[in-house]
C-alpha cells in the first residue's frame, strides 16, 4: 500500500485531474466521486505492485509508465459502470417483453414473480 504523502502527490499529478474531469463528464457525476473512483482503482488495480519508492520515482521524472496507468484505471472505471449499466438495461428490457399476467389467475401470478425472480436474479 502507498503512503498518504505518495497518494497526494499522485492527486496533484496533472494527469490524474484530467482523467478525473474525463470520467466526471463521461459518468455524470461530481468530480470528488470521479477522483475517487480513479484513485481507488489505482490503488486497488494499476498500482498494486508498485512501491512508494517506484510511484515517487515516476511521479519525479515523469514517466510515462505512471501517465498510461492513471489513463487505464479511468478506462478501466468506465467500463465496469457502463457494464453494470447495461446489465440492469437488459434486465429492465426483458421484464418489458414478459406479458402481464391476469390478475384474477393465482397460477400467472406465481408464474409471473418466478419469470421477473429469474431475469432480476444478479448474475454478472
Amino acid at each position: 500500500m502507498l503512503s498518504e504523502q505518495t497518494i497526494r502527490d499522485i492527486l496533484s499529478e496533472p494527469q490524474f485531474g484530467h482523467q478525473a474531469a474525463i470520467l466526471s463528464r463521461h459518468l455524470k457525476e461530481p468530480l470528488a466521486d470521479a477522483s475517487q473512483d480513479l484513485i481507488l482503482e489505482l490503488l486497488e488495480h494499476r498500482l498494486k505492485s508498485w512501491s512508494d519508492l517506484q510511484t515517487e520515482a515516476a511521479i519525479m521524472r515523469e514517466l510515462p509508465d505512471l501517465q498510461w496507468r492513471i489513463v487505464y484505471a479511468r478506462k478501466d472505471v468506465e467500463r465496469r459502470q457502463w457494464h453494470s449499466e447495461k446489465v440492469e438495461a437488459d434486465k429492465a428490457d426483458m421484464l418489458g417483453l414478459t406479458i402481464p399476467p391476469d390478475p384474477h389467475s393465482e397460477q400467472e401470478m406465481n408464474e409471473a414473480v418466478e419469470r421477473a425472480n429469474s431475469i432480476i436474479h444478479n448474475r454478472q
